[in-house]
């Protein structure tokens, strides 16, 4: 059994588990886990491995219970600039969370996550995104206000499209730092320290640097400001979105990772590239990983990566 390529290789992590083969095939019947949402201690409910893994509309209903048992209220905001310009407060929700049952399987994949992070060089990792100085969340600058999402596929389809449809002239860094913190979850995943689950999304897409192994799928400061100078916009289209393989076979084996939200969607599409009365064409692959929104209700994005 291998820790799936997807997470480490987008963080240039690597790590090869011993054969289990015998466990996981004692276990792919397992239909349920006990489910605790952080938002209402002591709340609880059945929840099936495919629930898990797709966003049925049960996690809704459960989020909606746990917010009426005394839940921290919140208000979708923007900041003077934004859609709706009014003054806003933010107030974060704390993530929706599972209690996987203990089976060999389990074990296994989450002492490998966090074998694998427990090396230097991903300590290293953690702790430089884990410092970041992150802005105050905010909707303006030209960048879109999101609505919830209840299943993984339909955020990662909105995010992706938000992220890509720039208008360089009129959207700036600046501003795109603050809407990556509103629409950011935290990384729930084993190994990942409390001091080091929120940054990955402004560290995957504006700082790549300190995450190696990851490409950004916008430019950098300095081809953003040429490309706001010439006037170039973007827009994608085509849209496909599936759950990653390698994501659906850990959960297919008996896994379940501790965030009700937690995914991870393979996004791709066609980016139309408008300059100076030329327009040129490409297609894209991302991998997008998903969590508990820390500022709105439904999902929210961990990080993202250009891959292919």
């Amino acid at each position: 059994m291998k820790v799936p390529a997807w997470y480490y290789g987008n963080r240039g992590r690597a790590l090869v588990l011993g054969t289990v083969a015998l466990v996981v095939a004692l276990v792919i019947g397992t239909a349920a886990v006990a489910v605790t949402s952080r938002t209402a201690p002591g709340t609880r409910a059945a929840v099936s491995r495919h629930s898990a893994a797709h966003g049925v509309p049960l996690r809704r209903r459960a989020e909606r219970a746990a917010r009426g048992r005394g839940a921290v209220p919140i208000q979708r905001v923007l900041a003077p600039g934004g859609q709706r310009g009014a003054r806003h407060v933010w107030a974060p929700l704390p993530p929706s969370t599972l209690v996987p049952a203990s089976t060999p399987v389990q074990q296994s994949y989450d002492r490998g996550f966090e074998a694998g992070l427990s090396s230097p060089g991903n300590r290293a990792e953690m702790e430089r995104v884990g410092s970041l100085d992150l802005p105050a969340p905010a909707v303006t600058g030209g960048w879109p206000a999101l609505a919830p999402a209840y299943t993984p596929a339909a955020w990662a389809r909105e995010f992706t499209a938000a992220l890509l449809d720039v208008d360089f002239a009129h959207q700036s860094r600046a501003a795109l730092e603050r809407w990556l913190v509103a629409e950011e979850a935290p990384d729930l995943m084993p190994g990942v320290p409390p001091g080091s689950r929120l940054g990955w999304l402004v560290a995957t897409v504006l700082e790549p640097a300190l995450v190696p192994g990851t490409r950004s799928p916008l430019p950098g400061p300095a081809a953003w400001h040429r490309y706001a100078a010439a006037g170039e916009r973007w827009a994608v289209g085509d849209l496909h979105v599936q759950v990653d393989p390698q994501w659906q076979a850990m959960v297919a084996a008996g896994w379940q990772p501790e965030d009700l939200y937690a995914s991870v969607q393979d996004v791709s599409g066609v980016l139309t590239r408008r300059v100076g009365g030329r327009t040129t064409r490409s297609r894209f692959s991302l991998e997008v990983q998903l969590g508990s929104a820390r500022w709105h209700p439904g999902y929210g994005t961990v990080l993202v990566g250009e891959v292919g």
